[in-house]
């Protein structure tokens, strides 16, 4: 090394522990947490509750009237109860269902909430987005035992019952 070099690294040494942690902040402030699933799409991680993930599973799935539709339990951000919500069929149009009018949250006390929003741009065949409800008092006390999305309408199918185990 020339003596320049050391000159210059000598200047520069009392730096280097401010630049690394400056690097592994920049590093981790990227990271955006998500987990790529099979298909190649990605969703957030399950975010805690006060009861940890639901006991039967983060995706519950309903079948009938040629719509299938899955929908994952994201847990709590921001004061709300998140839901990833996909839709298939192989004829028709998806986007004429508002989850946001069509959906009702149900807990094991018998307590329903309405969504808060549905959040889900256009698909036709396949259509995903984000459906959040309000926290409701019991999930925050651990006094419910389970909570029911319920979705009416959908498809010809009247009433559809996902529920969620949190025992």
């Amino acid at each position: 090394m020339s003596k320049g070099n050391s000159r210059i690294l000598r200047k520069l040494a009392p730096f280097i522990p401010v630049l690394l942690i400056l690097l592994v902040g920049l590093g981790a402030g990227c990271s955006n947490g998500f987990v790529a699933q099979e298909k190649g799409n990605v969703s957030p991680a399950p975010l805690p509750i006060p009861y940890g993930s639901p006991t039967n599973g983060l995706v519950q799935t309903s079948s009938g009237g040629g719509v299938t539709i899955d929908v994952e339990w994201r847990g709590l951000k921001d004061g709300l109860l998140v839901f990833g919500v996909t839709m298939d069929t192989h004829s028709g149009s998806l986007d004429q269902y508002n989850l946001r009018d069509l959906a009702i949250l149900r807990d094991s006390s018998g307590t329903e909430y309405r969504p808060n929003n549905w959040d889900a741009p256009p698909g036709g065949h396949h259509r995903e987005g984000i459906l959040t409800f309000p926290v409701a008092d019991s999930l925050n006390l651990r006094t419910v035992k389970y909570v029911e999305l319920i979705l009416r309408d959908t498809a010809g199918v009247k009433e559809r019952g996902l529920k969620w185990q949190l025992d």
